[in-house]
């Protein structure tokens, strides 16, 4: 890795890049490719190093592939962003997957293509970033676009019912994530096991939720309770 190059020693036109890709042999033949274009190729790294490198070089564009659609690995997105708030990330991904083009775009990036496409769209897809626009292929922009539009009527879904539940109910949430059976809940909140258990009916209903391991899932992924 190469990362002695800075941002301040490149002209302005000449567009600045960081390559985030897990596989070595991957970020030596897309480096060799943008080099060979005239691209500033400030670093390439592994996932380990993406933030800091993000934070240290302020790229233009961050060429970030997730290797697989789990939530860690895209967690980078944000993480990166934050790290290098100008930045625009293009993810680059074999995964050929509506859901997953659509979440990217949720988390961040401003830009997807796929691995099977030609090194002539990569480039276009850099200047575009670079420019300050979206690249996104045209012929899954509309499925894309409904896929964002529905994720977020259900995050406002969400949200309303979780503005429904009292103090009370928050607290039964955080210690039903601890695993606590109905008995333990009253003792550790002084309450009646009737009580807790009539609080946890309550908040099933409140959130849509079927049982106790949903509400568990549910709690996690939107931010009820610490990871």
């Amino acid at each position: 890795m190469n990362a002695s190059v800075t941002a301040e020693n490149i002209a302005v036109e000449r567009p600045t890049v960081l390559l985030i890709d897990n596989q070595e042999l991957v970020r030596a033949g897309i480096r060799s490719l943008l080099e060979s274009r005239d691209f500033a190729v400030l670093g390439a790294a592994a996932h380990a190093d993406a933030v800091r490198l993000a934070g240290e070089l302020q790229p233009a564009v961050i060429i970030l592939d997730p290797d697989t659609g789990s939530g860690a690995a895209l967690n980078l997105i944000g993480e990166v962003q934050e790290a290098s708030v100008r930045s625009r990330i293009l993810v680059l991904t074999a995964q050929r997957d509506p859901a997953l083009c659509a979440r990217v775009m949720v988390l961040g990036a401003a830009g997807l293509m796929y691995k099977h496409e030609p090194a002539d769209v990569l480039f276009k897809a850099i200047h575009r970033l670079q420019a300050g626009e979206v690249w996104l292929d045209r012929a899954r922009t509309a499925g894309v676009l409904m896929q964002m539009a529905r994720r977020r009527r259900e995050l406002d879904s969400s949200e309303a019912r979780i503005e429904t539940l009292t103090k009370r109910e928050r607290e039964i949430v955080g210690v039903v994530c601890e695993g606590l059976r109905n008995r333990q809940i009253a003792d550790r909140l002084s309450i009646s096991e009737a009580t807790a258990r009539n609080h946890l009916t309550s908040i099933l209903d409140k959130l849509g939720l079927a049982s106790r391991f949903d509400l568990v899932v549910f709690a996690f992924r939107h931010g009820l309770v610490n990871g």
